[in-house]
């Protein structure tokens, strides 16, 4: 069983993004900090069993509040990735690929792309 260490630190919202391998029948207790929200998704192999919560391949859960993530290998190997972070407690407006803090900021980023901005 092997993982990665925290990608970035330093940042406000203090992010958790681990690359977990799990062999068949390992388990793994992750400790994330208490008001995190994030997300599990199992990207190769057949499945693993994430917070009680048997997830297949290219499924994803929910993570909310931290605390003990118990993670639980399937009858194949599997690889997945946990994120978390604190929540920005922002307002969130999306429409197609934009997501932005308000509808004004939508319309300019759909202007942007329209001018060839980015």
């Amino acid at each position: 069983m092997s993982w990665a260490a925290k990608a970035v630190e330093g940042v406000v919202t203090a992010p958790i993004y681990l690359d977990i391998s799990l062999q068949p029948g390992a388990t793994l207790a992750l400790d994330l900090p208490v008001g995190h929200h994030g997300f599990a998704y199992v990207f190769e192999g057949e499945s693993a069993l994430v917070g009680g919560e048997q997830l297949q391949r290219s499924e994803l859960g929910v993570l909310s509040g931290g605390g003990t993530l118990q993670l639980a290998g399937g009858d194949k190997p599997s690889r997945l990735l946990v994120v978390a972070g604190k929540p920005l407690k922002e307002s969130v407006t999306r429409y197609g690929p934009f997501v932005m803090n308000t509808p004004e900021q939508i319309h300019e980023a759909i202007a942007d792309f329209r001018a060839g901005k980015f």
